[in-house]
Formats: structure tokens, sequence, C-alpha cells
């Protein structure tokens, strides 16, 4: 573990400048983009993946990033 915290406002200017992708907003892309496969219900939206941006619940630019899973 770092010494100090990362925050997300942080995190979201290291991504902007290496056009870094986490795995889950990867897997959010897919899940928005992809059709749903034959076995899956096509009624309604996917649910959403949580990514550092959109967790699940509110977060700030100086909300500590954090590993969602």
């Amino acid at each position: 573990m770092a010494a100090t915290e990362v925050t997300i406002g942080q995190f979201k200017k290291f991504a902007a400048a290496m056009s870094y992708q986490t795995e889950a907003e990867k897997e959010e892309i897919k899940n928005r983009t992809s059709p749903p496969a034959s076995d899956q219900p096509t009624t309604g939206a996917p649910k959403p993946i949580p990514t550092y941006l959109a967790p699940g619940f509110s977060v700030t630019d100086d909300s500590p990033a954090a590993v969602i899973a």
C-alpha cells in the first residue's frame, strides 16, 4: 500500500495523460456495446459495471481511489 492515498482526481489526471483504462472500464464499454449472449434476456439495459468514476456510491475528486470488487 502507498504511503499516501491517491485521490479520484489524481487518478483521473493519470488516466487522461496515459490514455489508461481500467479493466472495469473496458468491461463496461464492452457491456454497453456488445449484443447480449443468446442465453441472456434482451429486456432492459445491461446492468452497469462499477468503475472508479461510477462505483455505485457518491464520489468526488477528493475521494480516495479504490479497487472496486
